[in-house]
């Protein structure tokens, strides 16, 4: 059997992201996130459905979803400069303060620290405060899962 690792996740909802009521994230070691579009219907099925296998005995380990009402809500969240910092994250692993990504991906400190909220209110990126000796605090930023998949149908 896998070990499941744990970590508590403050949830901050996205206009557009259907509701999660748990705060803990279960994943295994190598996490997968599936970002898509799905009815408010679609997406309890899918939830019950799950909570019927794993009564049954057959847990499945299920990837963590993010699920939009419509694409033009998940485009909103996603935007193409986001999209690129999750990238850097993935390519270059953690960073050690938004300083530091900023200045990877060329942008401005003020705009990367936005988007860098929302995609932790979204549970992508995970930021840690980091105590700098002397010198106040900085964060750790790092992509949430070894793969993001994207689930779109136009």
């Amino acid at each position: 059997m896998k070990k499941t690792n744990t970590r508590k996740a403050t949830i901050h909802r996205h206009p557009g992201m259907l509701p999660v009521d748990e705060p803990t994230i279960f994943t295994d070691e190598s996490t997968h996130i599936v970002m898509g579009v799905q009815s408010e219907e679609e997406f309890f099925a899918e939830v019950r459905a799950q909570a019927a296998a794993a009564k049954r005995g057959e847990p499945k380990a299920a990837p963590i979803r993010l699920s939009f009402e419509s694409a033009e809500q998940l485009l909103e969240a996603l935007t193409p400069l986001r999209y690129r910092l999750l990238k850097l994250l993935q390519k270059h692993g953690a960073f050690d303060s938004i300083e530091e990504l900023a200045t990877t991906a060329e942008r401005d400190r003020s705009t990367v620290s936005k988007d860098v909220k929302v995609l932790a209110g979204l549970g992508l990126v995970l930021v840690e405060a980091v105590a700098n000796r002397g010198h106040g605090r900085s964060s750790s930023i790092s992509a949430a899962a070894d793969e993001i998949e994207l689930s779109l149908v136009i």
